[in-house]
């Protein structure tokens, strides 16, 4: 019966699939119909069908692939995909018909569903996966299988969704994609439309859709509900033009509903509701989007998230869109970025509707968000218009910026809230090509500007025919204009509340214009020029505000007259009015007329045969007017010509340089002269010839087929022509013309210009560039009548600026300051007189200022720079001059007080005699100065260097927190005081002419960096310090109270000859090996140095302690006269290296702490580890060292070339990057311990000590010797002596074991155990060869002839153990002996009757018959026990307990050998240790036996 069911929901399934789309979108199918004929294509897979209605897929290899005749799921039914894990992905693709689910579909890993012919989920289907991909086009079973997600097909098909998906992540794939159900995931949903599309899936389940256009009709329409909380929702398609073009040929196309009102194709409508954190729809750059519904990616946790809608066309209607955020807004950006910004799609055509409502609002705090409505300004066709309410407001942060932009802007019915309940109001932007306000417009701004600032932009030009006057209760926002130029033809301000005005790009007063802020700011960015014939008069009331004009005022053209009142004047340019008659020069008409000729005026290549009267005469065939350079035709053998009016805006020189492909010139005539007359002179004939290069301004050969570089600092040499310079005045009219030629291939002329402060552009596309005010095609000359020029309010200059009232009086009522350092000043009112009524730079001083006038009046004046005083009558300044040079010029009298000029002074030539006690900031320059007595203050807030030559007996003080440095030889007598700051004695500079017996109360810097000597025998105090950084050397001699240190940097060198010379706790700073500290036959206090490296160039003798921070390098004592370092029972610590320079053979060195402690922090002379040996490399040890110390603490290793003698306590330690086995090597005589020697941490380092002969036999004989116990009290892992012949060839301290050398006494002593297992274990095997060496070899009287206690065969308990460098001789060797065998049986003369050899030497004579046993010890059967010490031997009146150690010392081959009676096939064994020192001491173990 149930086989019987499955046939039947089969078929029916089968016959389902073949009927219309209109048929199986709304058919019943059984509801325990399942998928059939399922086939495992790959992976492991099982299927099943447990009970009617139900099946489940068991996979368990990760990846997975399926083929299915149908795939189709009854209302009833389900299928279970259970899969490894969530990571595991199944493929399944469904062979026929169109796959109907009404059912529940469940997964806990990567389902995809894949089938062309199309997929339908009814209102009872249930889709839950951890992730959930549904398409209908077609994956390759190998790009699945490496997680490439590319999807296309070729075919019309289309996925509707009703019922519900649920996971972590769904997307839909198809040409034509509806959802009517619910989406709901909790990372991300896509929808994308197309016939090629690839999806990414990141490790955190985020998926990137791209779509290339299709070549089928797609669409996406959301009618349901798409629910991403925490993710992001990403609807996208894009299809070809040829799919467009079909789409609008069809019939009715608008009607149907397939094209908009435009005629664009539309792709995306949601009519339904999407909620994600981010959401993304693009309907690509040829669709278009209609949204209505809601849009939701509110957050009631943080900010607002991010909406973007994108397409050709976007129509909103009725829609609710909202980015409202917790803690601030999010973002909605239809059409495009803020300003176009980014890669976000920028739309043509943009509606919203007034039934719209977009918010970007803060909820409970933060600021508001980003709303922007934006059309391609750029292009000319664009549109939008914005009647909706746009909400971006704020709480306790600032209200959201708001931007609806577009080459034409409609804007009657929108209402703008950007304010913030606790913080400042936010922006209203808006951006068309041009913008006239009229009344509609200014009544929408004051409407605005109640909940906003309002930003008014222009990519041209802005022009107020209407007043702006905000009458509102509320404090208004800020109202902007940003154009390349604003035209006021009427007034601008407010009635009744204060309100800021900003003009951010050039104003042209088109009337006397009024701009009242009622006590607001008004900022101007830019120029302001009259935009008449007529000069016009600006009247700024701003009461307590501030007003700024940042760019030049009447550069085009004087105004005729400026009054200004406010609290606070910013001025940042110029400022230019008319005289009370005068000529001006006004241009009109921005641009240049332009003739095109046929006929190509030149030879190619643009020889010198070009001829410009080919020009004159001829008709052009195309005559019109251009702003921009280029003619952008295609047309062979043309010239070409412009002509334009050049009136410069600032005086100076300009500079120009042009090319083209063939040839071009430029030329510019004289002020006042016509076009016609510079025509005339053109084109007479050559280019080049002398006429022409009059008024030549710029010139290309030209070279064609090389493009053109508009930076002038990349020129192609054989195209660009060379950069000319002429000299212009501001406001002169110029003729201009431009010539070019073009034989094949196109025209193109280009030209940069610069100006005089440096302003540059390519002018190939001119009105975009920031010089526009410049070339015009008509100019007019006009007379004017000029008026005063007042400055009503605090002056603040924001950069340099001329004001110039050409023979007008100039008059400031209040100070004049920058607004940082650096602001030049220039004020010239020519015959007429200027008058400063408060202080010029008295808050912030300026940099230069240059006045000139008749009758100059002022208060202080004060500048950082230079202060130039032209005045050609009777003038005064009252107050102080600051400045870093005051010059006096012109005919005038000038009464000023000298007393009084307490800024920088320049005395760039003579001399000067103080006439009274004087303070001189910032002194600088050459002329000598006399104090005659008198005290002189030199007060530096910055460095100035003074060459001059300070004399006299006055008292010099140094104060200010700047340096002066004196380079000249100064020779003063009187004291010197450093208050603060530095006092610098540079180049070759002296004071006291070299030696100086003032005395130098120091609480700054003393800073001598001199190339001379310098002996300072006076009292140094204060708490300053002293530097010496020059190559000459400071000697100090006095009894100094000095309580701060003394730096030495770079080849510093300071001398103490006293002492106190350093003062009493002498602390000396110093990191570098140039720099040098040499103390003469004197005791000091004690010595600190701290800094990374220092070099002595004599011994340090101290009462109290010396303490070495750094490396310290010794340049001093000699071989037998070695450099000390001595304290008085005090400590000595080198906590860095210590070397010696030079040849190391030069100097030894002695160190005596006496009762104090001596501490090595690093290695001492040569850092030989791994270094082969060089018998001509000296460097940096010292000869021979002698230590004394209470306790001497040695943690780096010791290289001497003669020997080392310790006198005191040893500790040996490590540093933490030394590792734990310190070596001491003295590469000729010897190393002596006169004292204990123990670890530092128990049993933690081992000590080699080193004694190596390394020029074979010409010095004494290489000794170790440990004089006390070794390792008593704190335990050393090991330790060792060693001597011998350095091995040539090897490295350092390695030693010829073939020609053993030297004597190691105080090794093998027994140390106290340390805790370490495996030093037990040895200590205890090797005891227990010391036992057997007892038993075996006895005396008379039955005791051991080894008294372990003496003779120490090991360096722990009674190991047995032996040094580095010795040689064990086994039992076959010769050198081992015999005694001499006699007769078996002789009751006198039985045993040995002698021998050679240590064995004949201790056992000859011996009694015991051994038989006929062998002559040699090396037989299996020999056994030392049977021997007693014959009646002959050595030992006989030695008594048991002699010491073996003596007769091992007269056998022959001397120290370095030990014997083992045991044969061995190895025979002699080397036990020299590698060169890492890492090698255990030798044991016994061949002895156990």
């Amino acid at each position: 019966m149930y086989l019987l069911r499955l046939v039947v929901t089969y078929f029916a399934g089968v016959f389902l699939a073949i009927g219309s789309p209109s048929t199986y979108l709304f058919a019943e199918i059984s509801s325990t119909t399942l998928p059939t004929g399922g086939n495992v294509v790959s992976g492991n897979i099982t299927i099943s069908t447990p009970e009617v209605g139900k099946m489940n897929v068991d996979q368990t290899s990760n990846q997975g692939i399926i083929n299915w005749n149908t795939f189709n799921v009854g209302s009833s039914a389900s299928v279970h995909f259970n899969q490894p894990s969530v990571k595991s992905s199944i493929l399944n693709n469904v062979l026929s018909g169109t796959s109907i689910i009404h059912g529940s579909i469940f997964s806990n890993g990567r389902l995809i569903l894949v089938n062309p012919t199309g997929i339908l989920t009814g209102p009872t289907s249930a889709i839950r996966a951890e992730g959930a991909i549904l398409s209908t086009l077609k994956i390759t079973n190998n790009n699945f299988l490496n997680n490439n997600f590319s999807f296309s097909t070729n075919s019309a098909s289309s996925i509707t969704t009703k019922g519900n998906i649920n996971g972590e992540y769904v997307a839909l794939i198809s040409p034509e994609i509806s959802n009517k159900g619910k989406i709901t995931t909790n990372v991300a949903t896509a929808l994308a439309a197309g016939d090629d599309v690839r999806l990414s899936i990141s490790d955190s389940n985020l998926l990137t859709v791209a779509v290339n256009p299709s070549k089928l009709k797609t669409s996406i329409k959301n009618e349901g509900n798409i629910k991403t909380q925490n993710g992001i929702v990403t609807l996208k398609t894009d299809v070809a033009q040829s799919v467009v073009d079909e789409i609008v040929k069809t019939d009715d196309a608008k009607a149907k509903g397939l094209v908009t009102e435009n005629g664009v194709v539309k792709l995306v409508t949601n009519t339904g509701t999407i909620e994600a954190k981010d959401i993304k729809i693009d309907a690509g750059s040829k669709g278009s989007s209609e949204i209505s519904g809601k849009l939701n990616s509110n957050s009631n946790t943080s900010n607002g998230g991010t909406i973007e809608v994108t397409a050709k066309d976007i129509n909103v209607n009725a829609a609710t869109i909202s980015a409202d955020g917790k803690t601030g807004g999010g973002k909605v950006l239809i059409g495009g970025d803020w300003q176009g910004s980014g890669d976000l799609l920028q739309a043509t055509y943009l509606n919203i509707d007034d039934a719209t409502k977009i918010s970007a609002d803060a909820l409970v705090s933060g600021s508001g968000g980003t709303i922007v409505a934006w059309s391609n300004i750029k292009d000319e066709n664009s549109l939008t218009k914005v009647n909706g309410a746009l909400s971006a407001k704020g709480i306790d942060g600032d209200g959201g910026q708001i931007e609806t932009s577009g080459a034409s802007l409609f804007y009657e019915n929108i209402k703008v809230d950007a304010s913030s309940k606790n913080g400042s109001l936010g922006l209203w932007l808006l951006d068309p090509t041009n913008l006239t306000v009229g009344s509609s417009e200014a009544s929408s701004y004051v409407s605005a500007l109640a909940s906003a600032n309002v930003e008014v932009e222009a990519d041209n030009t802005i022009t107020v025919n209407n007043e702006i006057d905000y009458n509102g209760a509320s404090s208004p926002g800020t109202l902007t204009f940003t154009a390349t130029s604003t035209v006021l033809n009427a007034n601008v301000g407010s009635s009744n509340q204060s309100i800021d005005i900003i003009f951010a790009s050039a104003v042209k007063l088109g009337d006397d214009i009024t701009i009242n802020t009622r006590g607001g700011d008004l900022t101007l960015n830019s120029t302001l020029d009259s935009n008449t014939s007529s000069a016009k008069e600006l009247t700024v009331s701003g009461s307590t505000g501030t007003v700024t004009f940042t760019g030049n005022i009447g550069s085009s053209y004087r105004l005729s007259g400026i009054d200004v009142t406010a609290a606070t004047v910013n001025v940042g340019g110029n400022i230019l009015t008319s005289s009370s008659s005068g000529t001006s020069n006004t241009g009109s008409n921005l641009g240049w007329t332009y003739y095109r000729f046929n006929g190509y005026y030149g030879a190619s290549g643009g020889s010198s045969a070009d001829n410009l009267a080919n020009y004159s005469g001829k008709t052009p065939n195309r005559t019109t007017n251009v702003t921009q350079l280029r003619d952008t035709d295609s047309s062979d053998n043309k010239s070409y010509r412009y002509e334009a009016y050049f009136i410069p805006d600032e005086s100076g020189e300009w500079k120009m340089q042009v090319g083209s492909d063939d040839y071009s010139h430029a030329y510019v005539g004289t002020a006042g002269q016509t076009l016609t007359a510079l025509k005339n002179i053109t084109e007479d004939g050559l280019w080049n010839d002398a006429n022409n290069q009059n008024y030549m301004w710029a010139h290309s050969p030209g070279r064609h087929g090389v493009a053109w570089s508009s930076n002038r600092n990349s020129k192609n040499k054989d195209h660009d022509g060379t950069e000319k310079t002429r000299t212009f005045v501001a406001g002169e009219a110029y003729p201009f013309l431009y010539y070019w030629g073009e034989n094949t291939g196109g025209a193109a002329g280009y030209m940069i210009i610069e100006d005089p402060s440096g302003n540059s552009s390519n002018t190939s596309n001119y009105t975009n560039n920031n010089l526009d005010n410049t070339f015009y095609r008509n100019v007019t000359s006009v007379s004017s009548s000029g008026s005063n020029l007042r400055l009503n309010g605090a002056v603040v200059l924001t950069g340099a600026s001329t004001i110039d009232a050409n023979n007008d009086a100039i008059s400031f009522t209040s100070t004049v300051n920058g607004n940082s350092s650096g602001r030049n000043l220039t004020v010239d009112s020519g015959t007429a007189n200027t008058t400063f009524s408060g202080n010029v730079g008295g808050s912030t001083a300026l940099a230069d200022i240059s006045l000139t006038g008749a009758v100059i009046d002022a208060a202080a004046l004060t500048a950082s720079g230079d202060i130039t005083y032209t005045n050609s009558g009777s003038s005064t300044i009252s107050g102080a001059i600051s400045a870093s040079s005051f010059t006096k010029a012109g005919s005038g009298q000038l009464t000023f007080k000298p007393s009084d000029a307490t800024g920088d002074i320049t005395l760039s030539a003579g001399s000067t005699v103080l006439s009274a006690a004087s303070v001189m900031n910032n002194l600088s320059g050459s002329a000598n100065i006399n104090t005659d007595g008198n005290n002189l203050e030199l007060n530096n807030t910055s460095t100035t260097t003074y060459s001059g030559v300070l004399s006299g007996s006055g008292n010099i003080t140094k104060s200010g927190t700047g340096r002066i440095n004196l380079s000249g030889t100064n020779t003063y007598s009187g004291t010197t005081t450093i208050s603060n700051g530095t006092l610098g004695i540079t180049s070759a500079g002296k004071i006291g002419n070299g030696s100086y017996s003032g005395t130098l109360s120091n609480s700054g810097t003393f800073l001598y960096a001199s190339s001379a000597d310098q002996t300072l025998s006076g009292v140094i105090s204060g708490t300053g310090g002293i530097t010496a950084s020059g190559s000459g050397t400071v000697t100090l001699s006095g009894s100094n109270t000095l309580t701060g240190s003394v730096t030495l940097s770079g080849s510093g060198s300071v001398t103490a000859s006293h002492a106190n010379a350093l003062g009493s706790a002498p602390t000396i700073v110093a990191n570098s090996t140039s720099s040098v500290l040499t103390v003469g036959s004197v005791t000091l206090p004690s010595l600190n140095v701290t800094g990374s490296d220092i070099r002595l160039n004599s011994g340090i003798t101290t009462t109290g302690r010396q303490n070495y921070a750094g490396n310290v390098l010794v340049a001093a004592g000699t071989t037998g006269s070695p450099v000390e370092f001595t304290t008085t029972n005090k400590n000595i610590n080198f906590r860095g290296t210590l070397k010696g320079q030079g040849n190391a053979k030069a100097r030894s060195i002695t160190i005596n702490a006496g009762t104090g402690n001596v501490l090595f922090g690093d290695r001492v002379g040569y850092a030989f580890n791994g270094v082969t040996v060089d018998t001509t490399n000296t460097a940096d040890s010292f000869y021979a060292m002698v230590v004394t110390g209470d306790e001497i603490t040695i943690k780096g290793d010791v290289m001497t070339y003669e020997e080392q003698t310790y006198n005191g306590s040893i500790l040996i330690g490590s540093t933490a990057s030394n590792g734990t086995t310190r070596t001491l090597l003295s590469m000729d005589p010897k190393v002596v311990f006169n004292g204990t020697v123990n670890d530092t941490v128990s049993g933690k380092h081992t000590l080699i000590a080193k004694a190596v002969e390394i020029d074979r036999g010409s010095n004494a004989t290489p000794t170790v010797d440990f004089k006390s116990t070794v390792g008593k009290t704190v335990a050393l892992a090991n330790y060792q002596g060693l001597t011998g012949y350095q091995s040539t060839g090897a490295n350092y301290g390695v030693i010829d074991t073939s020609n053993p050398f030297g004597t190691a006494t105080g090794t093998g002593q027994k140390m106290t155990s340390t805790t370490s297992s495996s030093n037990n274990d040895n200590a205890k095997k090797a005891q227990r060869g010391v036992q057997q060496f007892k038993k075996s070899f006895r005396s008379r009287n039955n005791r051991s002839i080894f008294q372990t206690n003496t003779f120490r065969f090991g360096g722990k308990g009674d190991s047995v153990s032996f040094g580095k460098s010795v040689d064990i001789i086994y039992g076959d060797s010769p050198e081992f002996g015999a005694p001499v065998k006699t007769l078996r049986g002789n009751p006198n003369r039985g045993g040995f009757g002698g021998g050679e050899g240590l064995f004949g030497r201790l056992f000859g004579n011996s009694s015991p018959d051994i038989g006929t046993g062998p002559n040699a010890p090396n037989d299996p059967n020999f056994k030392p026990g049977d021997f007693k010490a014959g009646v002959n031997n050595e030992f006989k009146n030695s008594g048991p307990d002699r010491n073996i150690k003596e007769l091992f010392r007269t056998f022959k081959g001397g120290e370095g050998k030990f014997f083992n009676p045991y044969a061995s096939e190895r025979g002699k064994v080397d036990v020299e240790n590698t060169p890492n020192n890492t090698q255990q001491d030798i044991r016994l173990e061949d002895e156990d036996a």
